[in-house]
């Protein structure tokens, strides 16, 4: 249920950032393009996105930090799309195996 629910909230973001990007042709920059994932964690919550990357670099390997990073150049609403369709999978599948397991019981 809980995977079901976070696959169709991700869908949904990523429909709206999609939309907003389309109406803004290119987010106001003119490039006719999405937002990357970078550019929109920045707008929404700057402070978690700078203490995740210190938080890497510092506590961690700064290495991680890099092997992170080319992942938040890609587009945002194609990204998010994606993986709210991977969690909706996810859940119908094991929704569908606790039926049949449920159904072997009886």
């Amino acid at each position: 249920m809980i995977l079901r629910l976070g696959g169709l909230l991700l869908i949904g973001l990523a429909a709206t950032l999609a939309a907003l990007d389309l109406t803004e042709k290119g987010g106001g920059t003119g490039r006719g393009a999405f937002r990357s994932l970078g550019e929109f964690w920045f707008a929404v919550h700057r402070e978690s996105l700078i203490g995740l990357q210190s938080g890497i670099e510092n506590r961690a390997d700064p290495a991680i930090w890099a092997a992170i990073e080319p992942a938040l150049h890609l587009p945002a609403a194609p990204v998010l799309g994606a993986a709210g369709v991977v969690l909706l999978a996810l859940g119908m599948a094991l929704k569908i195996r606790r039926a049949h397991k449920r159904a072997r019981r009886i």
